[in-house]
């Protein structure tokens, strides 16, 4: 894992300095070593910096910016198949000095050109300069596992894995784009297409784009997307559930197999739970774990802590649990800002900085089993939209006129903002997923214009399951788990890798009909069938508990001077961005006894911090 950055700059107004204060604001992201690349050419200059956390290949031939011929990458990530890769190349006549990804991935790109990109499997976002037709690639993987930040105006381009990077340029603009504070209230992260700031944005999971630097024009182009393989489910109800039990099964072995390639101990996340009891079932098949980590809690009914010792004791995994204690949330809440430099407002993110800082000094490298849900309809949401979507469908226009009268409580709120487009699944479920619908960030964010349900009437599969899989998959899981794993992971140089986001594993999963994901209400239902295989049935059968936090506590507790302090009508009215009344009787009720509204107060809370840190 590392950490990436890069500059062009047609004004000439750059520094060699300058990029060196880029690539070493990502020094967290790659302690090991650090590497630059400065070029003048005749209409513009470059700049590309990296910075290295070494787990493949320690020598440095494999340091980077990789220099050959006419290439220069900085690449973070791991490329899963790259021996793969290289076997073929050196077929074709290439020589290899090292044993890195690194140098494969370059002489893909010089063999295969863009089509190299298809090749490749792993998690990954890279900037690539071909000096030679003067073109700058930048590209990120399929599941958006690895960021990208982009910011491109007519005589400057910025790229990095974090923003950080780019605010670390003194010509970035820090302009706050009033419709991703909105965003960023509705769902508690900010979608990709959007950035907190003006003209920046992150590149898209699945996609490449080519810069030519000659002609300064940008060609965008998705290279993979879940959608196809949601939206044309292969007659796969034909086959008996034995034969698709069997194809899971392999399928997911060499998923996990492929991400057990290391030359250092690799560690576990173990909830318990069916999807990290899977992974750690298999990969412990290909690798032996140097330990399995949880985190827990002082109040024991989020606490995780007993069941996933139960799995690593039957499975003979090293174990280890770690208590956060409740004092602790207050200097974890006050680092958040400086971890997520964009406002990011999973709550859950306290806790898994927590376990990375105290899982660090053991190991570099941890396997973890997020997309399990997204791939399997895993959420009670999921069930809950489900049944609102195939009800409203056959509503009478008479009841829903009713119904959309101006009644204010929350969730009447939310189902009359259902209700204006209830045909549409993904309509149904985003609005189900979202934290405030349009009518309530109108009454907390200033200037907010409220987004169109046109936005949402884009094509998207026939089976309701799949097209809330697919909206699932392409924000949430991308905008809001992966951005936690990696910044949580990355902020003390930890690489998380992820066996359930392995494309190809993706892609047939996804081919399955959506009678294998739901079942006669049975959620994750041929996954539980292969785990209930594998595992004893007695260590899994549990309601479904998240990685949740005892937020309301926290709130009341440790972190209560923080906030009232953090959202006084004074501080807020420094900016002027939000409605100080809103947020008033939001801290009212919550203080009076009401929960309602916790979550919205710990995004107030993410965003005013984060604006006292970086604005």
């Amino acid at each position: 894992m590392c950490g990436i950055t890069g500059l062009v700059d047609f004004r000439y107004k750059s520094s060699l300095q300058t990029l060196r204060q880029m690539y070493s604001s990502l020094g967290h992201r790659g302690p090991d070593a650090y590497g630059e690349y400065w070029k003048s050419m005749p209409l513009y200059q470059i700049g590309l910096g990296h910075t290295r956390l070494s787990l493949l290949d320690n020598s440095t031939l494999a340091s980077q910016p990789y220099r050959w011929k006419h290439w220069v990458l900085v690449f973070n990530g791991e490329i899963y198949n790259f021996r793969e890769i290289r076997h073929t190349l050196q077929q074709k006549g290439y020589y290899f000095e090292s044993e890195s990804d690194t140098e494969v991935l370059v002489k893909a790109f010089d063999y295969w050109g863009e089509m190299a990109i298809q090749q490749l499997t792993g998690m990954f976002a890279f900037g690539l300069f071909n000096q030679e037709n003067q073109q700058l690639i930048l590209a990120r993987d399929r599941a958006g596992t690895k960021p990208l930040y982009l910011f491109q105006s007519r005589n400057l381009i910025l790229f990095g894995s974090e923003l950080k990077a780019l605010i670390a340029h003194s010509d970035f603009p820090r302009q706050i784009r009033t419709q991703s504070i909105g965003l960023f209230f509705q769902y508690g992260y900010i979608p990709s297409s959007h950035c907190i700031f003006e003209h920046t944005h992150k590149i898209q999971a699945g996609q490449i784009l080519v810069i030519d630097l000659q002609q300064n024009t940008t060609r965008y182009q998705t290279y993979w997307s879940i959608l196809d393989s949601l939206s044309q489910p292969i007659a796969k109800q034909n086959y008996a559930e034995s034969f698709l039990l069997q194809e899971l099964d392999q399928r997911l072995d060499t998923a996990c197999q492929t991400r057990m390639i290391a030359d250092l101990p690799i560690g576990l996340y173990l909830s318990g739970g069916y999807d990290s009891s899977l992974v750690a079932y298999y990969a412990r098949k290909h690798s032996n774990f140097y330990k399995a980590y949880c985190l827990g809690f002082e109040e024991n009914e989020f606490s995780e802590i007993p069941f996933a010792r139960n799995i690593a004791q039957h499975l003979g995994i090293p174990f280890e649990g770690f208590i956060l204690e409740n004092q602790e949330s207050l200097p974890l809440t006050m680092h958040l800002p400086e971890v997520f430099d964009e406002p990011f407002g999973d709550s859950s993110a306290v806790a898994c900085l927590a376990l990375s800082q105290r899982v660090r000094p053991s190991v570099k490298a941890v396997v973890s089993a997020e997309g399990g849900d997204e791939l399997w309809a895993g959420y009670p949401r999921y069930l809950q939209s489900l049944r609102l979507y195939q009800g409203l469908k056959y509503t009478p226009n008479q009841i829903i006129r009713l119904l959309l009268k101006p009644f204010h409580h929350r969730k009447v709120v939310k189902l009359r903002h259902i209700l204006e487009y209830p045909q549409n699944p993904i309509w149904v479920f985003d609005a189900v997923s979202q934290t405030l619908s349009n009518n309530l960030i109108s009454a907390l964010v200033q200037n907010f214009t409220p987004n169109s349900k046109k936005t949402l009437k884009k094509f998207f599969p026939h089976d309701p399951i799949h097209a809330m899989l697919h909206w699932d998959y392409s924000q949430y899981l991308v905008d809001d788990l992966m951005v936690k794993a990696d910044r949580t992971g990355m902020a003390v140089g930890l690489e998380i890798r992820e066996p359930m986001l392995h494309h190809p594993w993706v892609e047939w999963v996804s081919s399955l009909p959506s009678q294998y994901k739901i079942k006669d209400s049975e959620q994750k239902y041929l996954l539980k069938k292969l785990a209930h295989q594998k595992l004893p049935r007695a260590l899994l059968d549990r309601p479904k508990k998240g990685f949740g936090v005892p937020l309301g506590k926290w709130l009341r507790g440790p972190l209560k001077e923080l906030i009232l302090d953090t959202l006084s009508t004074s501080s807020l009215e420094k900016h002027g961005l939000l409605n100080t009344t809103t947020v008033n009787l939001y801290l009212k009720h919550f203080y009076q006894g009401s929960d309602i509204y916790a979550t919205t107060l710990w995004h107030l809370l993410q965003f005013q911090l984060w604006y006292n840190r970086w604005i």
